[in-house]
């Protein structure tokens, strides 16, 4: 059987929650916005292999962007075409690629076995 302090307690609880008492404060929403400006910076693990192997592809190729939309390999040594990419936009767009990443793009094309940039 409950004492009388707990049915009093009980009653001053009801009458708090029935005013609301232990609802959450209405504050104004805030809704979230993906801004630019906080952006996460990556930076690059110089450990990553991912990254050594774009790095050692990016001195020893270069790729040479049309404004029709194709690219073209080529070797830093003799300056020779190694590899034609006839629409680089959609290569990109598809792997998920920055269009101006040309590490990336070498990497992905030597990964893929579509060249073999060794």
């Amino acid at each position: 059987m409950a004492s009388a302090k707990q049915i009093a307690w009980r009653k001053k609880f009801a009458r708090m929650s029935k005013a609301g008492k232990f609802k959450k404060s209405k504050k104004a929403k805030v809704t979230k916005v993906n801004s630019t400006t906080h952006k996460k910076t990556w930076k690059s693990n110089p450990h990553n292999p991912v990254d050594i192997a774009k790095d050692k592809l990016e001195d020893k190729y270069y790729i040479e962007k049309s404004s029709l939309g194709y690219a073209t390999v080529h070797k830093k040594k003799n300056d020779k075409e190694v590899f034609y990419i006839p629409n680089l936009h959609e290569f990109t767009e598809e792997l998920n690629i920055d269009y101006d990443d040309n590490g990336m793009i070498l990497f992905m094309l030597d990964s893929s076995g579509v060249v073999e940039l060794t």
